[in-house]
C-alpha cells in the first residue's frame, strides 16, 4: 500500500500585514479559500502540485507579538520549518522564528530575518 505521509510546517512571524501574509501565501499555493473562522483563528484550504493543504493563521500568540502559521499536507513547498521560515522572511520582509533545523535545547528558536539569522530563546528581544 503507498501512503503518503502528512507533512506539518509551522513559523511564527512578528507582526505581520494581513495583506503581505496572504500574498506570501498566494504565491506558494493556490488561492486560499476561507473554510473556517473562530474567533480570530483561519483555517484556509488550499492546493499545491493538486495536493490538498491546510493553513492556520492564529494571531497574537506569545504575548500578543507573533502571528502563527501552522501548514499542514501531503506537499509542502519547504523540506524543513527553516526553509519556510526563510521563505517568509525574505518574501515579506520580516522576522520569523520557528524552530531550528539543527540538534537544539528545547528552549531554542532559529529567528530569521532581512538582517539575517540566529537562534534565540522565545523571550530574547527582537
Amino acid at each position: 500500500m503507498n501512503t503518503m505521509s502528512i507533512k506539518n510546517t509551522e513559523i511564527y512571524i512578528l507582526q505581520p500585514l494581513s495583506s503581505d501574509l496572504l500574498s506570501w501565501i498566494e504565491n506558494r499555493f493556490s488561492v486560499p479559500k476561507l473554510v473556517k473562522e473562530m474567533n480570530d483563528i483561519h483555517i484556509y484550504h488550499a492546493v499545491l502540485k493538486g495536493s490538498q493543504a491546510s493553513i492556520t493563521i492564529t494571531p497574537s500568540i506569545e504575548g500578543g507579538l507573533f502571528t502563527s502559521l501552522f501548514f499542514s499536507g501531503t506537499r509542502l513547498p519547504w523540506k524543513t520549518d527553516a526553509d519556510c521560515a526563510r521563505d517568509a522572511a525574505q518574501s515579506i520582509l520580516a522576522v520569523v522564528r520557528c524552530v531550528p533545523d539543527i540538534a537544539h535545547n528545547e528552549d531554542q528558536w532559529l529567528e530569521v530575518s532581512p538582517r539575517g539569522e540566529r537562534i534565540v530563546l522565545w523571550q530574547d528581544p527582537v
